[in-house]
């Protein structure tokens, strides 16, 4: 028998919390749906009135349809029926077992009639799943399709993601016939908005005029609408004389677009920057593509590798083209121009520098760098600077350096820190002119704003980690994967690291596996493109939820890697 001094005390309270309680009740909801038991509300579907029953706690749990119906008519009839005769019985019935089960089968030739029904009902969860679906397998052939059903549900992120694949594919698309049925305002949304367009300006005024002589008679009276909509300033004089006719129907048209050939020639216009004068201009899509570097027949080469959106596969846009036969250089793409850094030719290394302008093909040389990276040498665009890092001494434990070259005055500097010793784990980032240099073996952030020859640093809370990748956002350095410094373990976490108040949140993994110690990234806007030099995929900084693109080529490669924005006709 216990002793009164082991019994509890009377006034002793403790929390109890059942781990297994949500899942029990799931359950038990999930047993009585399907045991046909307690239902206290009845489902009129289709136009032949079929009958399903579910119980309203569930339906109000996750529809916010029925949440706010069932609120309203709180009446205390007993009268449970509600009528959806707008949605198909076999749709309603697949929606409802997923709002029991969490689960349901989507396919490209479903998910339409489930995301209409998820949208009407106001079910984000499954209304979510279907936008993945789509946005995963959007591309040229289907993007404006699903701008319409994205625009007509009021979906912000599906809408996004299809306008992008169609500015993307403007070019194409805008000779389509489809883009000829589309209502008015959609034609709006499309040609009008604050979305990018690139250098399509010309394709745009022509799609409007091929849209309004479509069908002309209901369409006529929108021309001088949507003529005040046309951003003019990016057309050329010679192209408005040649086309005003198309649109000078009225005489409010014909003194709109004289209004148009006046600003182009005024001494005012001709004399100022058009950036101070004008609205802020449409933004070209970026054409996404790689350079890569390899080994062939012991010689090394470069080649430039662009994707194609419509068929979601790469191919060699440009092949062989570095200058001269050399080894163990770095490469980086900065504005259309290629620039190629160092390396080894023959036995010897290289201070040179060299640059490849990718719109006329042609080299040029930079002042050689004052010190030769033999080892690891890696490039960061500054901006207004080009940072070199690296080792350039053999056998030296502390021969880690920073060189910046000044595209203004063609000058390199020698920098160093002063702060913690730099090593070869470091990683670099570049953002608006500031170098952000990461050290997780020794827990320091070192910052140099390469403006003002100014250094400053922070201490960070970080795990030991390698071969990462990075880049910078908006006062976020988002770190992506890597290897554990002491197993060598690979990492898929995505890191972002607030740099205002020095705090890390964990963001959606990687979604592939890291094939090589090369991570390299791109920022377009508010995505960015991650790549081990195989696998390549999209993060969408806003929705935290990455696209997979379609491998890199399968080509024995070694050495460089880089990803950049390549615009040849700009």
């Amino acid at each position: 028998m216990a002793s009164i001094n082991q019994m509890p005390k009377v006034d002793e309270k403790i929390i109890f919390k059942c781990d297994k309680h949500s899942t029990i009740i799931s359950e038990k909801l999930q047993s009585f749906y399907q045991e046909d038991e307690f239902f206290d509300t009845v489902l009129i579907a289709g136009s032949d009135c079929a009958k399903l029953q579910a119980h309203r706690v569930v339906l109000c749990a996750l529809s916010e349809y029925f949440l706010q119906f069932f609120r309203r008519n709180q009446t205390g009839s007993k009268d449970n029926v509600v009528e959806l005769k707008e949605i198909e019985a076999s749709t309603l019935k697949l929606v409802i077992d997923f709002m029991y089960t969490g689960t349901i089968e989507l396919s490209l030739g479903t998910v339409e009639n489930l995301l209409r029904t998820a949208s009407f009902l106001k079910l984000k969860t499954l209304a979510d799943g279907c936008c993945e679906l789509i946005e995963n397998n959007i591309d040229y052939s289907n993007c404006l399709y699903w701008f319409r059903l994205a625009k007509e549900l009021s979906l912000k992120s599906l809408k996004a993601k299809s306008l992008e694949c169609t500015y993307i594919n403007f070019e194409d698309i805008s000779k389509e016939e489809e883009i000829m049925t589309l209502n008015e305002n959609e034609l709006k949304d499309l040609l009008f908005n604050d979305n990018p367009h690139g250098d399509f300006e010309i394709e745009v005024f022509l799609s409007m005029v091929k849209w309004i002589n479509y069908d002309k008679v209901n369409r006529e009276h929108l021309v001088f609408e949507l003529l005040s909509m046309v951003r003019y300033w990016v057309l050329t004089p010679k192209f408005i004389v040649e086309n005003r006719h198309s649109v000078c129907k009225t005489v409010e048209s014909y003194e709109l677009v004289c209004s148009w050939l006046q600003w182009h020639l005024s001494p005012e216009t001709r004399t100022k920057d058009h950036a101070n004068i004008c609205l802020k201009p449409r933004i070209r899509p970026h054409k996404l593509a790689v350079v890569r570097s390899y080994y062939e027949d012991d010689d090394r080469k470069i080649n430039i590798e662009t994707f194609d959106s419509r068929k979601n596969a790469w191919s060699i846009e440009i092949e062989n083209c570095l200058a001269n036969k050399k080894s163990s250089f770095a490469n980086i793409v900065i504005d259309d121009k290629l620039i190629v850094v160092g390396g080894l030719k023959g036995f010897e290394f290289q201070r040179s520098v060299e640059c490849l302008d990718l719109k006329t093909f042609k080299w040029t040389d930079f002042p050689p760098m004052p010190r030769m990276r033999i080892y690891r040498c890696e490039l960061v665009d500054l901006k207004e600077y080009l940072c070199a890092f690296g080792r350039h001494s053999f056998g030296m434990t502390n021969s880690i350096s920073i060189d910046l070259y000044n595209f203004s005055t063609r000058t390199w500097r020698e920098i160093e820190p002063p702060y913690c010793n730099l090593n070869e784990q470091n990683k670099l980032v570049g953002q608006n002119g500031m170098l952000y240099i990461f050290d997780f073996k020794n827990a320091y952030l070192q910052i140099y704003n390469a403006a003002l020859n100014q250094w400053t640093y922070k201490r960070i809370k970080v795990d030991s980690l390698k071969d990462y990748g990075l880049a910078a956002v908006e006062g976020f350095v988002y770190v992506f994967g890597g290897h554990h410094t002491d197993n060598g373990g690979y990492v898929k976490n995505v890191q972002r690291y607030n740099l205002s108040n020095n705090s890390w949140c964990e963001m959606a993994p990687l979604p592939f596996l890291q094939a090589t110690t090369v991570i390299k990234t791109k920022v377009f806007e508010n995505k960015i493109i991650v790549s081990d030099s195989l696998n390549i995929a999209e993060y969408n900084i806003e929705t935290d939820k990455w696209n997979t693109l379609n491998p890199i080529s399968n080509s024995a490669w070694s050495g460089t890697f880089d990803i950049f924005d390549y615009n040849p006709n700009t």
